[in-house]
């Protein structure tokens, strides 16, 4: 155990490069990042299997099996489904099917609120089919900054400060 504990201070006391060539004896192969922190820590997790053993073969191989059955959205589906999520309407909000027009450098925009967001046409920079959560999404996608979207679209006007 004594000699654990030398080693993980060994490591602790080694720069970057130093914990890559370690990694690379260690794992017998290239580390996959060259952050510091996250070479030590692989490396003490390497160290300590080694001298205290790592998982035994009926945990490794349920975990396996667990890992074979998890089944991950394309980036496809996983874009869709946060553009489509519904969101509850304040007070102020457009209502369904209503829209909003406006002149943006020489572009005649209209806003239209739909289930779960608004989509703006009429702008070559933003693609039509694209359902925003918010007004300020809307407004941002075309102003490419951060707008006050009830502000941008003229549903409200900006309080004066003193």
């Amino acid at each position: 155990m004594t000699d654990l504990i030398i080693e993980i201070e060994k490591l602790q006391q080694m720069s970057g490069p130093e914990l890559q060539a370690r990694y690379l004896e260690l794992h017998g192969r290239q580390p996959r990042a060259k952050n510091r922190e996250w070479l030590l820590r692989r490396c003490c997790w390497k160290v300590q299997e080694t001298a205290l053993g790592g998982l035994r073969s009926v945990a490794r191989r349920r975990l396996e099996s667990l890992m074979s059955a998890i089944v991950l959205p394309r980036a496809e589906e996983q874009r869709m489904v946060t553009r489509e999520l519904p969101r509850a309407r304040r007070s102020g909000d457009l209502a369904l099917g209503s829209s909003v027009e406006r002149v943006y450098r020489g572009e005649q925009l209209i806003l239209r609120a739909v289930e779960g967001g608004y989509v703006v046409e009429g702008c070559a920079a933003v693609d039509p089919g694209i359902v925003h959560r918010s007004l300020t999404a809307a407004a941002e996608s075309v102003a490419s900054q951060h707008v006050n979207g009830r502000v941008w679209w003229g549903l409200a006007r900006r309080k004066k400060t003193s």
